[in-house]
């Protein structure tokens, strides 16, 4: 990988992770660590760390997600037999595959994949996070759970939730995931 020699030793071991493991693909000869993660990507990676059983409807859930392959990414997220992992996809509407992803919908998505749902309810915000009334009450315990278990940081004290989440980040994601 061409642009790997830049991260910091521990984040090129991060990426070097994901990569061997096949949950992350490169693009090309480059990892592209600050690329924003689009939802489909962050479809495929989900799928490909093995955290939900895979799924295709014989018609497409989705308006704008055609092709079989990232069909069969999006679906098996959206299908997932304890619930869409995606929460603002709405079968029959638009899945936004090539939007990037949010870390709150990367958050919740985290948590509702490694299983985690049952800790959202007991889970706290940190109490130095300066903008955590900017995240609905609903997906509050998520976001507390995904930041304890290491899956998503803060920003300094701040969690950014309209922030999108880049290559390197969903590579430690998924790591931590793995790793649990």
């Amino acid at each position: 990988m061409l642009d790997l020699d830049a991260l910091a030793p521990e984040l090129a071991t991060e990426a070097k992770k994901s990569l061997l493991m096949s949950v992350m693909m490169p693009e090309g000869r480059k990892f592209r660590p600050a690329s924003n993660v689009t939802r489909a990507e962050f479809a495929d990676a989900v799928i490909r760390g093995g955290f939900v059983p895979q799924y295709l409807a014989s018609n497409a859930i989705f308006t704008d997600v055609r092709d079989l392959y990232t069909r069969g990414a999006v679906e098996s997220l959206q299908a997932n037999p304890s619930g869409a992992i995606i929460v603002d996809a709405v079968s029959g509407g638009r899945f936004y595959p090539n939007n990037s992803t949010t870390k709150l919908i990367a958050a919740i998505a985290y948590v509702k994949a490694a299983g985690l749902q049952s800790l959202t309810n007991s889970t706290s915000l940190p109490a130095n996070m300066t903008d955590a009334a900017s995240i609905s009450p609903a997906y509050r315990g998520y976001v507390a759970v995904a930041l304890q278990r290491g899956f998503i940081r803060l920003d300094g004290n701040a969690f950014n939730a309209s922030r999108p989440i880049t290559r390197i980040e969903l590579a430690q994601a998924l790591n931590a995931m793995i790793g649990q």
